[in-house]
C-alpha cells in the first residue's frame, strides 16, 4: 500500500467524498460543496482533537516533497481526504514534550507503530530539543529534531494531554495496529519527574503488555513483570470505561478487570485487525437508549414499554433511517442544524451478518482523537445499535437470556456457540469478540424492561413464612469494593443496653441436660428398664439439689414426671410423647426454640390447676405453636383421661422458664420504629436488591463482639466485658459448635461470600444481597429487621438452630412470636440439635406449615447456580446486574405458571 491508502487508526466509511473522477458524484458520493462544509464542521472542533490538525488547501502548497523533513511533515499533519484522519499520530504530552510516530525507511516509507518521545528545551523550538528515543549519536541528524524546528508553530498548536509536568502515565493512542493501547510512560520514580524520560507500552489484550524499556522483559509479557507495565494496567483501570463504571457506583477497574480475563490472545487478534470489531471494542455505552420491552417468554400483562411485532432481518429497510431519537456516545443528540449522511452498518442476528446502511450525523464529541457520530435508536425495528457500526436483533439478545436462565449457559459459551453458527451459515463477517458482547449484553438489559416486584402475589409484601438460604454465587474478591453495603453494616445508633446472657436453656446445668437426655431414652423402653428410670429420676433430684444455679424448679419437676411415668402402666403412644418432650427440654439451645412468650401463656393456662378443660381450639393454637406440650395434653383428651398433674407442673415450670428467660434478654431502653425518610444508595454500588425498602437503620450492638462497635483492646465489646458476657458468648459459640450442620464453605478463599437470598413458600424471590466474606446469622437478621416492620411468624433457614438465639439476644421483642425452624432438606444433618428447630415437628399439626416447600430456597438456589459461573469472573457491577436480572426473570415465570393454574 501506498502511504496516503494505509491508515494506522481505521474509521468506518461514510459516503462523504471519493476520488474517482467523477467529481465526488459517484455512488453513494458527495458534491464538492458538500464536502466543504464538512470541512468547516472538522475546523469547528479542531480544538478538541488535539490528535489531528487539519491543513487548509494553501497549508497543503507548502508541502511539497522538498525533503525527507518535508515529507515526513505531509504524514504528520495532511488530512488524507475523504477520511478524517491522518497518516501518523502525534501527541503532545504536556507543555514541552511531544511523542510522535514513524520515521522514513530506506524505501522513503513510513514506518508506523514506532512512537519517539521529543522534549523542547526552549522555547523558541529551534534545535534546542532531545529526541529520548533514537540513539545519542543519531541526535544531531535526528528527523524528529528537524520537524520540530521546521514545524514549530504546528506543535505549539496540540493541546497538552496532561496538565502537570512529566505525567507518570497517558494513553497516546487507542486501538491500532492490533494493539487495544499505547501509552507513553515515564520511567524514572516521582522523585526524578524532571529528569526522567519517557517509553512506550502497548495493551494486546488480557494482561498482556509490551514495554519498550531497555531493562525491562522483551516481548508479550503481564503487567507484574515490570514498573511501567504496571503504571500503564494502573493508568488503564483509572480512566477505562469511566463513564459507566462511575455512574453506576462502581470502579472504572472492574469492567477492565472483567474483560482482561475474557478474549484469548489469539482471538482477540484476530478481531482487532477489523476496523469495525476494533471500533466496538474500545467503545462502551451504545446509541440506543429508549426503554426495550421484556423477553417474549416473560412478558406481564402490566408491563408498560411499548411493544413492536417482529422485524425479519431481510425485511428491514435498505437505509436505517435515524428518526428523532438519535444520540450519540456522550449522550447528545448533536447539533440539529448538522447534515445527515449515510454510512455502512452491520446486523447481526442468530445465524450470520446483514449488511445495510444507516442515517447518521457528526456530534461535536471526540475520544481519544476520534470523532463520533450521532445514530438512530432503531427500537421500532427490534434493534439495539451498539456504535454505529454494528447492530443486534433483540431476537439474538433475548435468546441468550432465555438459555441463561434455562440453562447453564455462560456469556463466552453462548458466544461460542453463536460464532459456530455464523461459521456454519458462511457469514460474511464473524461474530464479534467476546467482550464486546459482554459490553453490549449488559447495555442492552440496563434498557429492557425487566424489574419486577420482588414479593408474591399470593402472600402479600409482608409473607408469614418466609425461607433463607445462602449460595455461592461469588465474584473474585478482588473486585469488592467500598461501595458494596449488605444489611449488615451497621448505620443506626450504639445499642449499649443489650449484652450477651447466659442461662437461657430450660436445665442450665451441663450435667441436669445430659441426665435427662438420658432418661429420655429410658422412657421409650420403660417396660424392661423401670428400675433405671426410677434411678435416673432420683439422680436428677440430686443435681437439682446439689446444683449451685438459683433455678431448680425446673429439674425437680422433671424428675417428679420421670416417677410418675416410672410408676404409671406403660403406654408407648403416650411415651413416645414424652421422650420428645424430654428430649427437647434437655436441649442445649434456649428455651425459646420450644416455647416462646406468646405460647408461654397460653400454656400457662391450659396447666393451671383447677382450670376448665381446655377447648378444642386452645389445644389446637398450643400443639400448633407448641407441638410437645400441645401433642400430649390433646393425647389425655382423645383418651377421655384428664393429664397428670406431674404434667401440669412440668408444664407450669416450663412457661414460668420461658417468660423469666425472655424478661432477662429484654433490656431495651430504645424502640424500633419503623422510619420513612430514609435514603437508600444505589442497589448497583451496594449490592442490596429487596422488594421492601429499608425501613430501620441496623443498630451496633456494641457489647457483642459481632455488633460494629470498637471495644477494649480491640475485640468489638464496647468495654471491657464481664464474666457473664464473656460466658453467654461461648455459649452462643457451643451452640454453633454442638450442632452438626456447621457453615458450608460456599466460596473459595479468593471469591466474595455469595449471596442471602429470601423465598416465600410459593417459590417467588422476595430479594437478595452480596455477601461481602462469608455467610452468617447476621445476614438474615439484619435483611429482616431493617425491612420487616413486624418479624414474620416463621423463619426457615439451614442453620436456623444458632440464628434464634442470635437474634433473641439483640432484639428480643421484635422477634418475640417468631419461631426459628430448619428446613426439611437439612435437618437430617442437625443431629445434636433439638426438634423443637425442626420444620417436620411442626408440620402436623399446622396446616399452613404443612403446605409449605421448605426447599423453595433450595429450588431456588438450584436455579441460581446456572449463573455461578458467569458471575465468578464478572466484576461487581456486573454480577449484581446479572444476579437481578436472574431473578427477575424468575419472578415473572413464577407470576406467569401461577396466573396460568388460576391465579387471582
Amino acid at each position: 500500500l501506498s502511504p496516503f491508502q494505509y491508515s494506522p487508526h481505521p474509521s468506518p466509511p461514510i459516503h462523504e467524498y471519493d476520488d474517482n473522477g467523477d467529481g465526488g458524484q459517484g455512488d453513494g458520493g458527495m458534491d464538492p460543496a458538500d464536502f466543504m462544509e464538512h470541512e468547516n464542521e472538522l475546523a469547528e472542533d479542531v480544538a478538541a482533537q488535539p490528535a489531528v490538525l487539519v491543513l487548509c488547501a494553501e497549508e497543503e502548497e507548502d508541502f511539497e516533497a522538498e525533503s525527507d523533513v518535508e515529507e515526513y511533515a505531509r504524514w504528520l499533519f495532511q488530512r488524507m481526504a475523504p477520511a478524517p484522519w491522518t497518516l501518523l499520530h502525534l501527541r503532545r504530552i504536556d507543555q514541552r514534550r511531544w511523542v510522535i510516530e514513524g520515521h522514513r525507511d530506506r524505501d522513503g516509507d513510513p514506518t508506523p507503530g514506532t512512537f519517539f518521545h521529543i522534549t523542547s528545551l526552549a522555547d523558541d523550538g529551534g534545535l534546542s530539543s532531545v529526541c529520548e528515543t533514537c540513539p545519542p549519536l543519531q541526535n544531531t541528524t535526528c528527523i524528529h529534531r528537524r520537524i520540530l524546528a521546521l514545524c514549530w508553530a504546528h506543535f505549539q498548536a496540540e493541546v497538552p494531554m496532561s496538565p502537570i509536568d512529566n505525567p507518570e502515565c497517558v494513553e497516546i493512542v487507542g486501538t491500532s495496529h492490533g494493539f487495544c493501547s499505547w501509552l507513553s510512560v515515564r520511567q524514572g520514580a516521582d522523585n526524578a519527574r524532571d529528569e526522567a524520560k519517557r517509553l512506550v507500552v502497548r495493551w494486546s489484550g488480557l494482561d498482556r503488555w509490551h514495554c519498550d524499556g531497555t531493562k525491562c522483559k522483551k516481548g508479550m509479557q503481564p503487567s507484574t513483570s515490570c514498573i511501567h507495565r504496571s503504571r500503564s494496567r494502573t493508568y488503564l483501570k483509572d480512566v477505562m470505561w469511566e463513564g459507566e463504571d462511575h455512574a453506576e457506583g462502581g470502579d472504572a477497574g472492574g469492567a477492565m478487570d472483567e474483560l482482561l480475563e475474557m478474549d484469548e490472545p489469539r482471538y482477540l487478534k484476530e478481531h482487532l485487525h477489523d476496523p469495525i470489531h476494533a471500533r466496538a471494542y474500545s467503545e462502551t455505552k451504545p446509541r440506543s437508549h429508549l426503554r426495550v420491552a421484556s423477553p417474549a417468554f416473560c412478558k406481564l400483562p402490566d408491563d408498560k414499554v411499548q411493544r413492536f411485532p417482529p422485524c425479519p432481518v431481510a425485511s428491514l429497510p435498505l437505509v436505517l433511517p435515524i428518526g428523532s431519537n438519535a444520540r450519540c456516545y456522550c449522550g447528545s443528540a448533536g447539533a440539529g442544524g448538522r447534515k445527515v449522511r449515510v454510512r455502512a452498518c452491520r446486523i447481526y442476528d442468530i445465524d450470520g451478518v446483514t449488511r445495510r446502511e444507516i442515517e447518521v450525523r457528526y456530534c461535536g464529541c471526540r475520544t481519544k482523537g476520534d470523532r463520533h457520530t450521532v445514530g438512530p435508536d432503531l427500537r421500532e425495528f427490534n434493534l439495539f445499535n451498539w456504535n454505529n457500526d454494528i447492530i443486534i436483533t433483540h431476537r439474538l439478545l433475548n435468546g441468550y437470556t432465555s438459555q441463561a436462565h434455562h440453562s447453564q449457559t455462560p456469556l463466552t459459551a453462548f458466544h461460542t456457540s453463536t460464532s459456530d453458527s455464523y461459521l456454519e451459515n458462511n457469514s460474511p463477517h464473524p461474530f464479534f469478540a467476546k467482550s464486546t458482547f459482554n459490553k453490549i449484553h449488559y447495555a442492552f438489559t440496563d434498557i429492557q424492561e425487566l424489574e419486577v416486584k420482588f414479593e408474591c402475589p399470593i402472600c402479600g409484601p409482608e409473607p408469614s413464612t418466609v425461607i433463607w438460604d445462602g449460595v455461592s454465587i461469588s465474584y473474585a474478591s478482588q473486585h469488592r469494593k467500598s461501595t458494596l453495603q449488605p444489611p449488615t453494616v451497621p448505620t443506626g445508633i450504639e445499642c449499649r443496653c443489650v449484652q450477651p446472657r447466659a442461662d437461657l436453656c430450660f436445665l442450665p446445668n451441663k450435667d441436669l441436660r445430659k441426665a435427662l437426655s438420658a432418661a429420655a431414652t429410658l422412657v421409650l423402653d420403660c417396660r424392661e428398664q423401670k428400675n433405671e428410670l426410677v434411678e435416673a429420676a432420683q439422680e436428677i433430684g440430686l443435681l437439682a439439689t446439689e446444683s449451685s444455679r438459683r433455678r431448680n424448679s425446673e429439674a425437680t419437676a422433671a424428675a417428679a414426671l420421670l416417677q410418675f411415668l416410672a410408676a404409671s402402666p406403660p403406654s408407648t403412644s403416650l411415651y413416645q410423647l414424652y421422650s420428645s418432650l424430654l428430649r427437647q427440654l434437655a436441649a442445649h439451645e434456649t428455651i425459646l426454640y420450644l416455647l416462646n412468650p406468646g405460647t408461654a401463656e397460653l400454656l400457662r393456662a391450659v396447666a393451671t390447676v383447677g382450670f376448665a378443660e381446655p377447648t378444642s381450639q386452645e389445644l389446637s393454637a398450643l400443639a400448633k405453636d407448641c407441638p410437645a406440650f400441645g401433642n400430649l395434653f390433646r393425647r389425655y383428651r382423645d383418651l377421655g383421661v384428664p393429664p397428670p398433674a406431674q404434667l401440669k407442673e412440668l408444664a407450669m415450670a416450663a412457661s414460668i422458664c420461658s417468660n423469666h428467660v425472655f424478661q432477662k434478654l429484654n433490656t431495651h431502653t430504645h424502640g424500633f420504629e419503623v422510619s420513612e425518610d430514609i435514603v437508600e444508595e444505589d442497589w448497583k454500588g451496594t449490592g442490596v436488591v429487596y422488594g421492601k425498602p429499608k425501613i430501620r437503620e441496623r443498630p451496633a450492638y456494641c457489647r457483642f463482639q459481632d455488633g460494629g462497635g470498637t471495644g477494649a483492646a480491640g475485640t468489638g465489646w464496647g468495654r471491657a466485658p464481664t464474666t457473664e458476657q464473656r460466658e453467654a458468648e461461648k455459649l452462643e459459640k457451643d451452640a454453633e459448635k454442638s450442632c452438626q450442620k456447621f457453615y458450608s464453605r460456599y466460596s473459595e478463599a479468593r471469591q466474595t461470600g455469595g449471596i442471602m437470598g429470601g423465598w416465600c413458600s410459593h417459590g417467588f424471590s422476595l430479594g437478595f444481597h452480596n455477601i461481602p466474606r462469608a455467610e452468617g446469622r447476621n445476614d438474615v437478621f439484619s435483611a429482616i429487621f431493617t425491612r420487616w416492620k413486624t418479624a414474620p411468624r416463621t423463619v426457615i433457614y439451614d442453620f436456623a438452630c444458632a440464628l434464634g438465639i442470635y437474634c433473641w439476644n439483640r432484639e428480643p421483642k421484635y422477634w418475640r412470636n417468631t419461631r426459628f425452624l430448619i428446613d426439611q432438606f437439612h435437618q437430617s444433618d442437625h443431629t445434636k440439635c433439638s426438634k423443637a428447630c425442626f420444620l417436620s415437628t411442626y408440620m402436623a399439626n399446622d396446616e399452613d406449615l404443612y403446605a409449605v416447600n421448605s426447599s423453595a430456597a433450595e429450588c431456588g438456589n438450584a436455579g441460581l447456580a446456572r449463573i455461578r459461573k458467569t458471575v465468578s469472573y464478572s466484576n461487581q457491577v456486573h454480577a449484581i446486574k446479572y444476579t437481578r436480572n436472574f431473578l427477575c426473570v424468575w419472578n415473572r415465570l413464577r407470576w406467569r405458571a401461577w396466573k396460568k393454574a388460576g391465579g387471582a
